[in-house]
């Protein structure tokens, strides 16, 4: 399979749907993120800042729900606008990136996103 990208992710906005403001110009949006079956992408899942309703910066997420068909821990990275998923490796029980292993089955988190 291939890598997905911003591409391979679908975003259905939660109530409100055009977000509530949170100080002078930021915007606070919930979205429920869904991936398709394919490869996690090594550095994370990429976000994309304009299908969030925050286009010109993004300035947190949170995962709200991650998923309930996984054991994954699920980390934004600010730097990269990624979505990065830690996993028990099975052997060691230190958490790792989940790197270039397939999704099975679609993924879906609910997330947080503040920014303008």
């Amino acid at each position: 399979m291939a890598d997905l990208t911003s591409s391979d992710l679908t975003y259905t906005a939660k109530e409100p749907i055009n977000g509530e403001r949170v100080g002078n110009s930021r915007i606070r949006r919930v979205f429920k993120v869904a991936t398709e079956a394919g490869d996690y992408p090594t550095g994370g899942l990429p976000l994309d800042g304009g299908k969030m309703g925050v286009p010109n910066s993004v300035e947190s997420v949170k995962v709200l729900e991650p998923s309930t068909a996984d054991e994954y821990q699920y980390v934004w990275d600010h730097s990269a606008n990624k979505i990065k998923v830690i996993v028990d490796d099975g052997a060691t029980g230190i958490p790792a990136e989940h790197a270039n292993s397939a999704f099975t089955s679609p993924d879906e988190l609910i997330i947080e996103v503040i920014g303008w």
